[in-house]
């Protein structure tokens, strides 16, 4: 069995030489094959025992609204583990079955406050991902790195979250490298940096669709996911603000005119 494992380590090591470039295949040729089986060992160690460490993670959660919980994310007074416990239970409800690979399912509103939830779900992510790198325990790091994989395998959310990437975006994946070892096959998509985390914020004030785009600002449709076109909303990710989209600032009250 244990050769049979070692066969298919190598067998995959080779596949990624050869269908993904010159990159992969330079880090493969500057990393002994020994320390390659090692890595991917303890990959596989990990996926063995991760919904045991999910399940401890999701025993300790605040029972409370995705809302609730996507605030709770950013209160730095919270330890990483009931961060990462608390922003788990966020992504088993947000994501339809739990799996980030399903960015592009989710839609609408966290109301009151009217946070996008599509948004919601990437600082789920983000900020779950950040605390489980914090934490000492190995398999912590290695949820960390599959949940960041499973939302690499959204092509939407590649484009929005890693091709166009908040700040943090680069420690983490450096993080991830540095705690297990192991490079996505392919590596991870790299960009242009945009603003910072969270993603998500509440719709908030009026803008004209002439300045959204002078502000390179990203048009959410009604359900508050990103479009190519126009849109009701638009996310000014440099400022971290999403404004109501409206054609004409003439029709807005002179005292919100001169507070845009």
């Amino acid at each position: 069995m244990k050769r049979f494992f070692n066969i298919f380590i190598l067998m995959t090591i080779m596949f990624s030489v050869f269908s993904c470039g010159m990159t992969w295949a330079e880090e493969s040729k500057s990393r002994p094959y020994d320390d390659l089986l090692s890595i991917y060992q303890a990959r596989e160690k990990a996926l063995k025992v991760r919904k045991d460490f999910e399940e401890r993670l999701l025993s300790l959660s605040e029972k409370k609204s995705s809302l609730e919980l996507w605030m709770s994310l950013q209160d730095n007074e919270l330890s990483d583990l009931q961060r990462s416990a608390n922003g788990l239970y966020l992504i088993k409800k947000i994501f339809p079955g739990g799996s980030p690979a399903r960015w592009e399912e989710v839609e609408g509103f966290l109301m009151p406050k009217q946070v996008p939830k599509s948004l919601v779900a990437l600082d789920g992510v983000f900020y779950t991902v950040i605390a489980l790198l914090n934490m000492n325990e190995e398999p912590y790091a290695w949820i960390g790195c599959f949940l960041m994989e499973e939302l690499r395998n959204s092509r939407k959310a590649v484009s929005v979250a890693m091709r166009n990437a908040p700040e943090e975006y680069e420690r983490i994946t450096e993080k991830i490298f540095q705690k297990t070892g192991y490079t996505p096959v392919g590596g991870w998509p790299k960009g242009k940096v945009i603003g910072r985390l969270p993603f998500a914020h509440p719709v908030r004030g009026y803008i004209t669709p002439e300045r959204a785009m002078l502000k390179e600002a990203v048009f959410l449709n009604a359900s508050g996911v990103k479009v190519n076109g126009q849109g009701p909303y638009a996310w000014d990710r440099k400022k971290g603000k999403i404004y109501n989209v409206i054609l004409d600032e003439d029709f807005l009250p002179f005292w919100i005119r001169t507070q845009q």
